[in-house]
């Protein structure tokens, strides 16, 4: 299903020159075989944050820690504002500690506003949403694509929650946005242990 997805995604991109992607979590190496699959390895220009980098020998592989790889790999300056396609997914464990879960998605936003190019798409693993702070930031995403869907695979778990956020079509980031979740990330992960998150947006 999710392969799917990219096919489809993969119809706005399918003239021009090479293009960045990036691929961020534990099956990020899997994911991007599958899109070359449905891309083809020259149409673009992939770049793997992963804790489980499979056995194909890539250069540009670099070693997952926490979240902060999300956007400091190698090639980060040379993605901004100008990457495509990004993928983001969470260990498993993450996503049982909600303080975790939402540094994660308050990560894969900064990823999005810092790397994303206009017009471009974007993927998020992530599992239920329950949480009031979920909710909130799967709301910030959706005010910066054209197209915002939630979904879960037909082959997926059905005793899971794990789900996708899919993204098509960047509008914009505002600067101001970008300097207040920035904010947000870095109270939170430096006070991970002594608060618990109620929300993040006012009713």
């Amino acid at each position: 299903y999710q392969t799917l997805r990219l096919d489809d995604m993969h119809n706005s991109f399918s003239s021009g020159s090479p293009y960045n992607t990036l691929f961020c979590g534990k099956n990020a190496s899997s994911v991007m075989q599958a899109y070359n699959m449905l891309c083809g390895e020259d149409s673009h220009i992939p770049n793997i944050v992963s804790g489980h980098p499979s056995n194909v020998n890539l250069s540009n592989v670099t070693n997952y820690s926490a979240f902060d790889g999300f956007d400091t790999f190698p090639r980060s300056v040379m993605c901004k504002n100008n990457t495509r396609f990004i993928y983001t997914e969470a260990p498993s464990k993450c996503y049982e500690n909600v303080n975790e879960y939402v540094l994660f998605v308050l990560k894969s936003i900064l990823s999005v506003m810092k790397l994303q190019s206009v017009g471009g798409c974007f993927i998020m693993k992530i599992d239920c949403v329950f949480y009031k702070p979920i909710i909130d930031l799967i709301y910030i995403i959706s005010n910066m694509y054209a197209k915002t869907y939630l979904m879960k695979p037909n082959t997926s778990n059905i005793i899971t929650d794990e789900r996708y956020v899919v993204c098509k079509s960047f509008i914009r980031c505002e600067k101001s946005y970008y300097n207040k979740i920035t904010c947000i990330y870095n109270q939170l992960k430096n006070s991970m242990n002594d608060i618990t998150i109620g929300s993040l947006l006012d009713n």
